[in-house]
């Protein structure tokens, strides 16, 4: 797994992670049902899946080759998904 972090400030911090998918493991995501709102997404021509959280802290995840990517931090839907569209 690599994981990156950028800490904007003391409060504000972006995780990049990604993780070798490559034998097919399988992946699930707990969330507040009351707190968060799911949406699917295509991210560089791939299906991708961003949550919502209602403190502002957001996670867009989706697969790329034999990688599981997953970006986190308090940015907007637009932010997220611009940077995710960035990394092929």
């Amino acid at each position: 797994m690599l994981l990156f972090r950028k800490e904007l400030n003391r409060l504000n911090v972006i995780r990049f992670t990604q993780q070798n998918n490559a034998s097919g493991t399988s992946r699930g995501t707990i969330y507040d049902t009351e707190d968060t709102v799911v949406k699917d997404l295509i991210v560089n021509g791939n299906p991708a899946m961003i949550f919502l959280h209602k403190n502002g802290l957001d996670t867009l995840t989706w697969k790329l080759r034999d990688l599981i990517l997953e970006i986190t931090g308090k940015l907007t839907e637009e932010e997220i998904t611009k940077m995710a569209n960035s990394i092929n």
